[in-house]
């Protein structure tokens, strides 16, 4: 069993009111337990406030993470997650062996994307990333901290050579074929497919040959598609 911190260290308060980073997303985490029990939070001081996203209720609670951006290096960060412990609903003790192996799963999205009153229902966000509690590193009276890991295994693990760009997206878009009065999908990796096309800079348009992704997150990926965006950008890639 793991060592746990017992310094009775309160927790900092880091603004964790605000709820939505800089670029207004929204980092929404489900934590499910072993033993079946589960809690769905997102950052936030105002415990009584409430999301709704995907069919799913998020509850407010003051939470802190670290280690989870993409780095340009081979090193492995571990990411952590700490919790305050009031109100958290899930009542732990340095025996309990129920957090190992169980799982906190991220997910990011936008405001506009949530339910309303919040949103307008659209349902879109990134692909889901799914992370296995490897221990306990802290439990006191006010705080509570799991070390987490991949569910694979991806120390020593490389990415395939690629240039790695933050904000933008890397998918080739459909070409308008005005020879053929249609568009060419032969050299297009971006998986859109609608009839709707948007110009650069995201404004609607009903001129088929303007339909230009800007290859940006919102003025063209969150255009085009509801759910699961297939941005290939790395948005967590550190500055």
């Amino acid at each position: 069993m793991a060592s746990v911190k017992t310094s009775h260290t309160k927790m900092i308060d880091r603004n964790l009111a605000a709820s939505f980073d800089v670029k207004g997303l929204l980092y929404l985490y489900h934590i499910h337990l072993t033993d079946g029990r589960e809690v769905r939070l997102f950052p936030g001081r105002k415990t009584s406030q409430i999301i709704q996203f995907g069919g799913h209720k998020y509850r407010a609670h003051p939470i802190e993470t670290d280690g989870f951006s993409w780095q340009i290096d081979d090193s492995m960060h571990q990411p952590y997650m700490r919790l305050a412990r009031q109100d958290l609903a899930l009542d732990l003790s340095p025996h309990d062996d129920v957090f190992r192996g169980g799982t906190v799963e991220r997910l990011i999205t936008f405001a506009s994307e949530c339910a309303p009153p919040i949103g307008t229902n659209g349902g879109a966000s990134f692909p889901p990333e799914i992370w296995q509690i490897d221990r306990l590193a802290q439990l006191d009276e006010a705080v509570i901290s799991f070390a987490l890991q991949p569910i694979a295994p991806m120390a020593g693990a490389f990415l395939p050579h690629r240039v790695m760009l933050r904000d933008i997206c890397q998918h080739r878009y459909r070409r308008w074929d005005k020879a053929r009065g249609q568009f060419d999908y032969s050299q297009a990796t971006c998986p859109y497919r609608g009839r709707w096309s948007y110009t650069k800079d995201g404004t609607p348009t009903t001129k088929r040959q303007e339909d230009v992704c800007s290859q940006k997150l919102v003025s063209g990926c969150k255009k085009r598609f509801k759910g699961t965006l297939p941005f290939f950008g790395f948005p967590g890639l550190s500055r």
